[in-house]
């Protein structure tokens, strides 16, 4: 690997990983006078805000939390595009860019050092990270998880069906745009690799920040995410609020 690339990757690490370790979730309980790593599952994270500020909340942080993959991947795609270009048999340095903002966003949202080192789960990062190379199947990937989530209440395993055909879907993709071209061309495979090692980086990641959702899981003990139930009691506490206000 170009030496040049290197240092450029490193840059872009460090950068993405900064930017990860802004937590919209935290910020945004303080500023309502709380600290949801208090409540709830204690996780800084679209759900946990969801249960205890309700579900607009909870989608403000899932919007907040996506743009920290978005922005560092697409800046380091745009940064590293010329390279693709000129590169021999059109290598996917862009991809392999974007891949490592977004994991390193990921990383920073998960092990923020502003934060001790305690952070969410990276879940609505890594689809943002995925969402700039493969915008169509996030969008595919996210609506079955969104179904799945109403129907069983099972938000763990909601945020896994989201997050983990995509990351395969790129590799697989991957696979047929680069790595038989280049194989068949004699050309080097170190781009497409490190490709790889990132997109199994987002899978192992996140799964290890839900290590302990994962035991609760299979224990029958998951704490349940009733967005129609949250909805339900929005209305309500409306609806109360409208027919007692002055009294």
């Amino acid at each position: 690997m170009d030496n040049g690339v290197i240092w450029r990757l490193v840059i872009v690490a460090i950068c993405s990983y900064l930017v990860g370790n802004f937590n919209s979730a935290i910020t945004i309980s303080k500023l309502k006078g709380g600290d949801v790593r208090k409540m709830g599952s204690g996780n800084p994270g679209t759900m946990n805000m969801s249960r205890n500020y309700g579900l607009k909340i909870g989608l403000l942080v899932f919007f907040l939390d996506v743009l920290k993959g978005v922005i560092p991947a697409f800046i380091a795609g745009i940064w590293f595009s010329h390279l693709s270009s000129v590169s021999p048999l059109s290598q996917p340095i862009h991809i392999l860019a974007r891949l490592c903002a977004g994991f390193f966003a990921v990383i920073g949202h998960v092990f923020p050092a502003f934060y001790k080192f305690k952070g969410g789960k990276g879940i609505a990062t890594t689809l943002g990270a995925l969402f700039v190379s493969e915008w169509w199947f996030v969008w595919v990937a996210g609506f079955f998880a969104i179904v799945y989530i109403f129907v069983t209440k099972m938000g763990a395993m909601g945020s896994f069906i989201a997050t983990a055909p995509t990351a395969i879907f790129t590799s697989i993709k991957l696979y047929f745009n680069y790595y038989q071209p280049l194989v068949n061309c004699g050309g080097t495979i170190v781009y497409y690799v490190w490709c790889n090692i990132f997109i199994i980086g987002f899978i192992a990641l996140t799964w290890f920040a839900h290590r302990e959702n994962i035991k609760r899981l299979l224990y029958g003990e998951e704490h349940d995410t009733a967005w129609l139930q949250m909805i339900k009691d929005k209305k309500l506490k409306k609806k109360y609020l409208k027919e007692n206000v002055g009294k």
